[in-house]
């Protein structure tokens, strides 16, 4: 019966563990994957120029209300996890499309 109670609770705590998703609705990554289209189309306008690219990026993260430190930590809330980041990626790539339509005529 120990047993079983054990294998109960590390199900439970797998099944918790694997059903956290990322949620592009929440606020949050809303904002991270805005954050991120918009430091990758300023990495290319840069030249990928650090010299240029910094300030760009700073004026980006105030735009936004977040600094580096908040992006570094949503990128380790992400960790390895392939399946999170293909949502992001399809999140970020959505809003670069559109940017992108909004620029041609």
């Amino acid at each position: 019966t120990l047993s079983a109670i054990l294998l109960l609770g590390l199900t439970a705590v797998m099944s918790c563990s694997s059903e956290e998703e990322v949620d592009l609705k929440s606020e949050k990554y809303d904002t991270f994957t805005s954050v991120y289209a918009d430091l990758s189309i300023a990495f290319e306008m840069a030249n990928r120029d650090s010299g240029v690219y910094f300030p760009m990026r700073d004026s980006i993260l105030k735009r936004h209300d977040v600094d580096t430190a908040w992006v570094n930590g949503i990128t380790r809330e992400l960790g390895d996890d392939q399946e999170r980041w293909v949502a992001v990626w399809d999140e970020i790539t959505k809003k670069l499309e559109v940017k992108k339509d909004s620029l041609t005529p």
